[in-house]
């Protein structure tokens, strides 16, 4: 028997699901070595076959080391070829959970509704939207029409008539409806929209009164700024006009309709340069509130995450700064990490290796503070984020050595002075990791500066 339609959607929406997926390893048990895509480089490949006789059963988890928690180099040796080998000990795998599949289209790796939408009009306006590329774009004139000095109204007529939605006579026919096209000011046979704004009679005679030569000449500075400013109420006010024709037959001279249009175009802009006057006013009055670095609780210490990447170089720098509840600085740090294919690779090597440190240190109840909540959700709600499972169970392998500790999001500009630290690795060039008590002597005076504005 036929299948039914619900069952029949439920399969068009499993092969669109499926479409959107990708298997994430874990302890590789379920992922094949030479049938499947597994390997990141570039997105997913299968690895090449070093040798002519290959076990086609082979899975992924028997090239690890389950003991050492580790790739087995000595497997991976004898398999694949060095290109092969750098792309798997480069990748991260959940040695304690089995392999599971992950959203491609949603950063943190969980379906959405959202996310599904987007995906299923992408597959179905693949071939338009190839189409479309292919044709003269009106894009760029359409972005500019938002630029205009006027109503929000004419910008929205504007936009219509760029994108031929204007319901003129020639395009109502276009689409079925027995009409004539027929130009009622002027009985041209076509009206169009080129032909009402500046083809027919009354249209020449208003732009030639309103001594506007081209419209290029908007942004002319040498044209009189009044008539600049008129030129969107002249296209606005001729479209009125053809209507006042058509619905109420209504009829004006040409000098009768400029008067109206330079009227409405002072009015509006002495409205704007009031309300532009009043804003100032309103700035000037408002005092600038600066954001400050704010210190931890009584007993607790704040160590401030820094890490910046450059993508050119595949160089990223990490730093810390310790300070205690008094915003004095204890210690800080700086540590270079290479070949970093990503910002959530750097933020994620930065962070454990700022927690890394302060167990080294012996140092407890600490609040670390990153200008970025990417891993603090990943820690707090790892379901919810199943693309960084593998870096979650890191992390919190790394935090489970530390009794007392936090994780919050700092502003950039409060946590400016670690950034500046591990930017110092790839834009300055100081790539030696240290660690030293106190501020960076480069740096001291911001340092000085932040301590006095937390003491008054």
């Amino acid at each position: 028997p036929r299948p039914s339609y619900v069952w029949r959607i439920i399969q068009f929406g499993k092969e669109l699901l499926v479409q959107g997926l990708r298997k994430q390893l874990g302890n590789g048990s379920f992922v094949s070595v030479w049938t499947e895509n597994w390997i990141d480089d570039n997105g997913r490949r299968r690895p090449l076959m070093k040798n002519i006789l290959v076990d086609l059963m082979l899975r992924v988890s028997d090239l690890i080391d389950h003991q050492n928690r580790c790739w087995n180099l000595e497997k991976l040796e004898e398999l694949f070829y060095e290109e092969d080998i750098r792309s798997i000990l480069a990748m991260k795998i959940a040695f304690d959970h089995d392999d599971y599949w992950v959203w491609l289209h949603n950063r943190n790796g969980s379906y959405s509704v959202k996310s599904g939408y987007w995906f299923i009009n992408s597959l179905i306006n693949r071939s338009f939207i190839q189409e479309a590329e292919a044709r003269p774009s009106l894009n760029d004139i359409k972005k500019e029409i938002w630029k205009i000095s006027t109503t929000p109204k004419i910008k929205a007529f504007f936009w219509r008539a760029v994108s031929n939605a204007i319901p003129v006579g020639e395009l109502l026919v276009k689409r079925g409806i027995r009409m004539d096209p027929v130009c009622q000011a002027c009985g041209f046979q076509g009206e169009s929209i080129n032909h009402i704004i500046f083809g027919c009679s009354i249209a020449r005679q208003v732009w030639a009164l309103a001594n506007v030569p081209f419209l290029i000449m908007m942004k002319n500075i040498s044209i009189p700024e009044e008539v600049r400013n008129a030129i969107p109420w002249i296209v606005w006010y001729l479209w009125k006009y053809r209507n006042g024709i058509i619905f109420e037959g209504k009829q004006s001279s040409a000098e009768e309709l400029v008067i109206k249009i330079k009227e409405e175009a002072e009015f509006w802009m002495l409205a704007q340069n009031n309300e532009k006057q009043r804003l100032r006013e309103d700035q000037e009055a408002m005092t600038v509130v600066k954001k400050s670095w704010s210190c931890p609780p009584s007993g607790w210490l704040k160590c401030n995450i820094g890490v910046y990447r450059d993508k050119v170089q595949m160089r990223s720098g990490a730093a810390w700064v310790l300070r205690n509840d008094i915003g004095k600085v204890l210690i800080h740090s700086r540590c270079a990490f290479s070949n970093i294919r990503s910002n959530d690779e750097a933020k994620f090597h930065g962070l454990r290796w700022a927690i890394e440190s302060m167990h080294d240190h012996r140092l407890n109840r600490h609040i670390f503070a990153l200008d970025d909540d990417t891993f603090t959700m990943v820690i707090l709600r790892p379901k919810a984020w199943p693309n960084f499972r593998c870096q979650q169970l890191e992390l919190m392998e790394s935090l489970s050595k530390l009794e007392w500790w936090r994780l919050v999001k700092e502003d950039r500009e409060t946590n400016r002075e670690a950034f500046f630290i591990a930017q110092s690795v790839t834009q300055l060039g100081y790539a030696q990791s240290y660690v030293a008590a106190g501020p960076p002597v480069w740096l001291a005076s911001l340092f000085e500066s932040e301590e006095t504005d937390f003491s008054a």
